[in-house]
């Protein structure tokens, strides 16, 4: 069996280096300390697979290749990215279960080569645009780190991909051959994870060793917006000015801010209003804010399309 010689560290959000608790709501489950496989479970709760795989594999996982196991949803990114930066030997990755948020997907894209990842913004922090992944993905970590020092132009991405990790994703739905099945549990989704598994026991170390960086997350984000998922807003108002003044309500707290101080913009999208009464006369409207004449022209001018 091919065994790193460096034991997994986990490093929690709000501390250093800490240990994986042995109870189900720990975020990080240790397994084999010196494996070199990482498992994540994306949004199916581990303890289901954790079961298929040692009676697959007929041991259990902490005498298999696997060192740790985790759910993974989206918003879990930037604390992936800062435990495996700081562990340079996990080199397999096996990404199961469902992908209610592409999660699993978004990790792939960013582990892979080639792949476009643009800077952008969310929630007034740094964050990225990736390629057929609908939101922007955060991988914020500073660079405040013990040694080795690195230096200015460290990119945690590249840093990344350069380990060349071996992954094999098999999201709820369909195996690597397209084939479709019911559930993330499915028979075909446990023989080829535990196949995939098996063939890391046998296969030799990479042939470097690789840097652990380890990265502190940020702290200080400049947070301009109430938290929220920006396509899951309703209004219900009982006349359309009432409905106007709590659209721009949820406009300015929860709109998603994009583009630079000179040129900046809310973004809000799928809003669902519902009027109750929609009719509107000269009382709806205070003449001090708005012109009732403007707004009838506003909506004829919209319904004529010109």
């Amino acid at each position: 069996m091919s065994t790193p010689s460096r034991r997994f560290e986990f490093l929690h959000l709000e501390s250093e280096a800490t240990a994986p608790q042995e109870k189900d709501s720990a975020p990080i489950r240790l397994m084999n300390p010196y494996g070199r496989v990482g498992v994540l479970t994306l949004w199916t709760p581990f303890r289901a697979f954790q079961r298929a795989f040692e009676k697959e594999l007929g041991v259990p996982l902490e005498e298999s290749p696997v060192a740790m196991m985790s759910q993974f949803y989206g918003q879990g990114m930037p604390l992936l990215v800062r435990n495996l930066l700081n562990n340079p030997q996990l080199d397999h990755l096996l990404i199961v279960g469902a992908d209610l948020s592409q999660s699993g997907r978004a990790l792939e894209l960013v582990l892979t080569p080639g792949i476009e990842v643009t800077p952008a913004e969310r929630f007034g922090a740094s964050a990225y645009k990736i390629p057929g992944i609908h939101d922007l993905i955060d991988i914020n970590v500073d660079f405040e780190l013990a040694p080795p020092l690195i230096d200015l132009d460290f990119d945690p991405i590249e840093a990344l991909r350069a380990r060349n990790y071996k992954i094999l994703r098999l999201v709820e739905g369909v195996t690597p051959q397209g084939k479709a099945i019911s559930r993330a549990t499915n028979k075909d989704t446990v023989h080829h994870a535990t196949a995939f598994i098996d063939r890391a026991r046998h296969e030799p170390l990479p042939p470097r060793e690789f840097v652990a960086y380890k990265l502190k997350l940020k702290t200080t984000k400049k947070i301009t917006q109430f938290p929220s998922y920006i396509s899951t807003h309703s209004v219900v108002a009982e006349d359309p000015f009432d409905a106007w003044t709590k659209l721009v309500r949820l406009m300015t707290r929860y709109g998603r801010a994009h583009g630079n101080n000179e040129r900046r913009r809310l973004e809000l999208s799928a809003v669902r209003v519902v009027v109750d009464k929609p009719s509107l006369n000269l009382f709806d409207v205070p003449e001090d804010n708005f012109s009732l004449r403007v707004l009838e022209q506003y909506k004829n001018d919209v319904l004529l399309g010109e």
